[in-house]
């Protein structure tokens, strides 16, 4: 059985977030995770392995940009 494929999504915004798990939730072909802003969204990246991140741009603490560039290190 193959495992399915693995997504962090990382936004501050929880109806954004909200509505863009569901969307890709209803296929039922997704493992996602989520997090609420960069530092966050490292943690749950080293912790979970995503295949796919999806991340906006700007965000308190840590923005898309600077979380990009530390998840890619």
């Amino acid at each position: 059985m193959l495992s399915q494929p693995k997504i962090l999504l990382v936004d501050d915004d929880s109806v954004s977030l909200r509505l863009l798990k569901e969307a890709l939730e209803a296929d039922g072909v997704y493992d996602i995770r989520t997090a609420v802003d960069g530092f966050d969204g490292m943690e749950q990246a080293l912790a979970f392995r995503p295949a796919l991140i999806i991340s906006n741009k700007n965000m308190p603490r840590m923005d898309g940009l600077e979380f990009c560039r530390r998840v890619k290190i």
